[in-house]
């Protein structure tokens, strides 16, 4: 098993407390801290900063996992820095008085035990997260329109760091999930969530070969897309997180993304919110007739993934971050899993037919 994949009942966040940041930040940056928050957050700790000037930061402490990879820490810095390039807004790491993008903290845990921290001082992206905003069928065709430009440009990124990086989130990795099913109490939700990711492991991973790869951002949920006005009242969208970046199928990125979208509607029928980021999406790039047909398996198997690892956060770490998926998802999931192929395909059909005479 690779050092990197969560084990069942591994406590990974870096203890520390904000008084012990603000030493850290202040030994290692070039930043008078005026005031600091802590923000929501799965593995990492994420302090946001104001300093004396009025300017803002986030501070990301990493997780005692990924702590262990700094190539593929790099190859994150690398990749913000990269899409930057490309005008696609994203934070950028800030060199620390060493003149490194990274800093390595040591922390004492309650017992004694040390234990490495990596952390990085990003630039602040101002805005709402998605979440926060009004959504309309619109919305969630930008959302497709940004996935498609992202998925573009990532694909002429190269970094040795994120190419068997592994991680338990990874789509691709997603049986590794049942590990911690026993987590779901309720036997129907449980049963059903791994006949979802036992469904996408004996359909998808067979097809893994056919399927186009790229570097990926591996996590776009309504946390990690970020909205900001522009001045014509249109909306501008950035994207933070790129803990879980590595090379995998480039389908994946959309349909992580259709997945959240779909929990996330409420203004008409959820798998038609779906539907409309794929519109978004077809507008900038294509889909070979088999990343398509596995849209559907692979926004189950995203759901049951989330749903088991929220679960489990909740019941053995008390996160109540990481049951954002829950009051909506097992009850989607059940309708996503029970509606037949035909219905679901037939109706984004329509939807993506609509959207592109309507250009």
């Amino acid at each position: 098993m690779s050092e990197t994949i969560l084990q069942p009942g591994e406590k990974i966040k870096p203890e520390i407390t904000k008084e012990e940041v603000i030493s850290i930040i202040e030994r290692n940056y070039e930043v008078c801290i005026f005031e600091i928050s802590e923000l929501v957050s799965y593995d990492d700790r994420n302090f946001l900063i104001t300093d004396r000037s009025g300017s803002k930061f986030v501070f990301k402490m990493l997780n005692k996992l990924d702590s262990k990879f700094p190539s593929h820490i790099d190859a994150q810095n690398q990749m913000m820095l990269y899409l930057q390039s490309k005008a696609i807004n994203c934070p950028s790491p800030l060199y620390n008085k060493g003149g490194e993008l990274v800093t390595k903290v040591i922390l004492t845990t309650a017992d004694g035990q040390e234990i490495v921290s990596l952390a990085r001082l990003l630039t602040y992206i101002p805005g709402v997260t998605l979440n926060k905003v009004q959504y309309t069928t619109k919305v969630f065709i930008q959302v497709g329109e940004l996935i498609a430009t992202l998925t573009n440009a990532l694909e002429n990124f190269h970094h040795d760091g994120i190419m068997k990086y592994d991680k338990i989130w990874r789509l691709d990795s997603s049986i590794k999930a049942l590990d911690f099913a026993y987590a779901v109490k309720d036997d129907h939700r449980r049963n059903l969530s791994v006949m979802a990711l036992e469904k996408f492991q004996e359909v998808v991973i067979p097809q893994i070969d056919h399927l186009a790869k790229s570097p990926i951002h591996g996590d776009l949920n309504e946390l990690n897309i970020i909205v900001q006005e522009t001045k014509n009242a249109d909306m501008g969208f950035g994207i933070i997180d790129f803990g879980d970046a590595h090379f995998s199928c480039t389908v994946f990125d959309l349909a992580v993304a259709m997945c959240y979208m779909i929990m996330e509607c409420e203004i008409t029928t959820p798998l038609d919110a779906g539907g409309y980021v794929l519109a978004g999406f077809l507008k900038h790039r294509s889909l070979t007739t088999l990343e398509y047909s596995l849209l559907k398996i692979c926004i189950c198997a995203r759901l049951s993934q989330s749903l088991i690892l929220g679960n489990f956060a909740y019941v053995y770490d008390g996160n109540e971050y990481a049951l954002t998926t829950s009051k909506k998802g097992w009850p989607l999931l059940e309708v996503i899993w029970n509606t037949p192929d035909s219905e679901i395909y037939s109706k984004w059909q329509e939807i993506t037919n609509s959207i592109s005479r309507g250009r």
